[in-house]
């Protein structure tokens, strides 16, 4: 195959996907203990391209000493430009070294696309050995500035791209800074910013206890690098450092308290060293100062205090720090509620990639918060890149969005069960419950009960509303699992508490019906009248007949027709015809056949069978309407098609004496 320049290699490498990435990196995005191959299947024809917004010059003879000069000068787009030409032998002779030469000049002042194009050199070798940490490092800064060609071709490798944070560890690590070379050690042994990578990890942590830092000591103990694991003795390595004032090294035993390694788990302790190292300006542990008072974990719950720790935090660009403080704003704990500064941090942590804080603003964007234009595009856009880290939440979110197709997504309820399956896997309770609902109505998936049942209960036994409520019906009807009344009611009570108005309806007709309780009229009335406040009609239909009947309250007509009144109004049926009725007989309202009529009318044409009895009557007895024996007929046949008996034996007798 013959020779192609650079620019060439990359595009069509990114295009295509023709470099076998597996040759660099293994599945979890390790460096391969075999780095020296590397595959690239490219077509020999030529392409016009760019690599990182870097284009290809097009030049004449007279361009050339013009662009050389601008070079020597010190213009990095012309430094690259020049690059390009000699990888390309235009204008000069094709010269791969000298390419990387220029290339590596404007790099080093920050240009994306020479940044890129030396990744390129240096994973293909050409103009330079090939190294593929080097690669890394140059499209790791390029992916920074935002080059999507680098940040396209380490997502292609499976590779999270540097943070800032972690890019500036690796200059300073790389230029001989012990302490930073012990934070990116420790970076790389927990996968924090960086992929987990043990070898980078033991390098980092090597080179800066070979410098006698103990805090590297000990991680490379704690973590195992340098043979037996033992988080115990690592831990006295830290705890030696941190007496002796290293910061990190009191944030990383504090850390060790917060979660038990090396040591009993104590958030006191754990607090306590923070804020040690919060008072030298270690930035991790005055974020951690500010959650422990936000939470308080190791001390008494202070939303101020909080906010001061975050605050500090996140005004040195600490994404965690400021997602936190977006939201302690967002509710208004230890702040000012402000839904513009909630906003406002959360982009500042977004933008640096902080999952939680895209799940918020892409909410802020769902609901026009903060001063934001309501753009369910933009939500949805920010989800996906939350949820493609991992968040539960974004992913709970993209499935609302699949199942109710907004944000520029299709409907598509199988994609909405794959991201409901995807939180609900992480313990989401809302992704649970969904997923419960999607196995039982067989949307998105193959109808299935028991598993609807499964993750129902999941999601209840974390205080789901929802699941708490679907869970109570499976258990009422026995769909899913065996039928039994006790639990539902159990269940529907659990619902009622948290406000469900359905659940306070069904836990009354359950106390009314004796159904896994004792039967409690009273009970009934009670968890009625919460409902009916609530507006639904239901329970005021059912409050209404409780006062009718004097059922678990005092016998009160009137009372009966004003709950009557409001269901039917709302276009129940049942209190149509009851209200009807009321007119009809004059009980709890002024006796009225017209009035009466017109409430029998509506609800005998919903199909109640009670109001075409009575609306048959009326016609009959010419009450509220004229005399029509026709409209009585049928008016008492749709009731007794339906199956009212009173309705087929007034017929049989209306029809007998219309007969000749």
């Amino acid at each position: 195959m013959k020779h192609l320049s650079l620019t060439i290699l990359i595009m069509s490498a990114l295009i295509s996907g023709g470099i076998s990435l597996f040759n660099i990196y293994g599945r979890h995005g390790s460096p391969a203990n075999d780095t020296s191959t590397l595959q690239a299947n490219l077509p020999d024809t030529q392409i016009n391209g760019s690599a990182a917004s870097a284009q290809s010059p097009s030049v004449s003879a007279k361009d050339i000493p013009g662009i050389e000069k601008a070079a020597e000068q010190g213009d990095p787009e012309s430094q690259c430009a020049l690059g390009l030409m000699y990888s390309e032998g235009k204008g000069v002779p094709q010269d791969y070294v000298q390419a990387v030469v220029w290339f590596q000049k404007a790099a080093d002042q920050g240009l994306p696309g020479a940044e890129c194009l030396l990744a390129g050199a240096y994973l293909v070798g050409e103009g330079v050995a090939k190294d593929n940490k080097q690669a890394l490092k140059w499209f790791h800064k390029a992916a920074l500035q935002g080059s999507t060609e680098a940040q396209k071709f380490l997502k292609q490798m499976n590779v999270i791209a540097d943070t800032p944070e972690a890019a500036t560890l690796r200059d300073k690590a790389e230029s001989g800074d012990i302490d930073a070379a012990k934070q990116l050690g420790f970076l790389y042994a927990y996968g924090e910013k960086v992929p987990q990578n043990p070898g980078e990890a033991s390098h980092w942590l090597q080179f800066a206890a070979d410098h006698g830092d103990l805090c590297a000591k000990g991680g490379l103990t704690f973590f195992g690098l340098n043979g037996e694991a033992s988080q115990a003795s690592g831990f006295q390595l830290f705890l030696q450092a941190a007496e002796n004032g290293d910061a990190f090294a009191q944030s990383i035993v504090a850390s060790c308290y917060s979660n038990g390694s090396g040591a009993k788990q104590d958030y006191a302790k754990a607090l306590a060293w923070n804020q040690k190292a919060a008072d030298q300006g270690n930035l991790e542990a005055q974020f951690q100062v500010g959650f422990a008072y936000y939470e308080g974990l190791g001390t008494a719950k202070d939303e101020t205090q909080a906010v001061t720790w975050l605050q500090k935090a996140a005004d040195q660009g600490l994404a965690k720090a400021q997602s936190v403080l977006g939201e302690a704003f967002y509710t208004g704990a230890g702040a000012p509620k402000d839904d513009v500064a909630a906003v406002s941090w959360w982009k500042k942590a977004a933008e640096q990639g902080d999952a939680k804080a895209q799940c918020n603003l892409g909410k802020a964007y769902n609901e026009g918060l903060g001063g934001l234009e309501k753009d369910d595009v933009e939500a949805v856009t920010w989800w996906e890149k939350s949820a493609d880290q991992g968040d539960a939440l974004a992913e709970t979110y993209l499935g609302f969005a699949y199942t109710n197709g907004f944000g520029g997504l299709e409907k598509d309820d199988a994609k909405a069960v794959a991201w409901f399956q995807r939180a609900a896997d992480q313990g989401d309770p809302d992704a649970e419950s969904k997923l419960g609902f999607a196995y039982h109505t067989g949307t998105g998936v193959t109808q299935d009960y028991l598993q609807a049942v499964s993750w129902y209960q999941k999601a209840a036994d974390q205080g789901n509303e929802d699941a708490e409520f679907n869970l109570a019906n499976a258990y009422h009807t026995g769909q899913g699992v065996a039928k039994d009344y006790v639990k539902a009611t159990n269940w529907y009570k659990k619902a009622a508490d948290q406000g469900d108005i359905v659940a306070q309806v069904n836990l009354g007709n359950a106390y009314k019906e004796g159904l896994g309780v004792p039967q409690d009229d009273a009970q009934a009335v009670n968890w009625w009248q919460k409902a009916a406040d609530l507006g639904d009609a239901n329970a005021q239909v059912n409050l209404g007949d409780a006062y009718l009947k004097g059922k678990g309250v005092a016998q009160d007509d009137a009372e009966a027709v004003a709950w009557h009144q409001k269901a039917a109004e709302q276009g129940n049926a049942v209190a149509q015809s009851e209200l009807g009725y009321a007119y009809y007989t004059g009980k709890g309202v002024a006796q009225d056949d017209a009035q009466a009529v017109s409430w029998f009318r509506k609800a005998a044409d919903q199909g109640n069978a009670a109001a075409q009895f009575d609306l048959g009557s009326a016609y009959y007895k010419g009450r509220g309407v004229t005399q029509d024996m026709t409209q009585a007929v049928s008016w008492y046949r749709k009731a007794a098609d339906q199956g009212l008996p009173e309705a087929k034996s007034v017929l049989e007798q209306v029809q007998s004496h219309a007969s000749p």
